[in-house]
């Protein structure tokens, strides 16, 4: 499903995506972590601007609340990032994913 980012905290590295499609169980906004970003390696860290656009799994997060997994970038201030329209396919990394989100 795709959604947009509404808020993002740099120094605790989570935010919340808003789903573009409403579903019952995704009515409020979803819980991220940096770590669920497709394209980083393990201990980077990143930040992601307000109003990306991130195509991402839905699952259940800790007390059974929705949360996004496998979150990947598609646009960033309007411009769609190389590998975006391979969304769909669980092995794609962004090359350019810790290059535009790099602190």
């Amino acid at each position: 499903m795709n959604g947009i980012v509404k808020y993002f905290n740099n120094t605790r590295g989570f935010g919340f995506i808003a789903p573009l499609i409403g579903r019952p169980d995704t009515a409020e906004e979803v819980f991220f972590h940096t770590s669920s970003l497709v394209g980083l390696k393990p201990g980077e860290r990143a930040a992601v601007p307000i109003e990306t656009e991130v195509s991402f799994d839905l699952v259940r997060g800790k007390g059974g609340r929705p949360q996004a997994a496998n979150v990947r970038l598609v646009r960033i201030n309007g411009k769609t990032l190389a590998g975006a329209h391979k969304t769909n396919n669980p092995h794609n990394r962004h090359s350019s994913l810790g290059d535009e989100l790099a602190l």
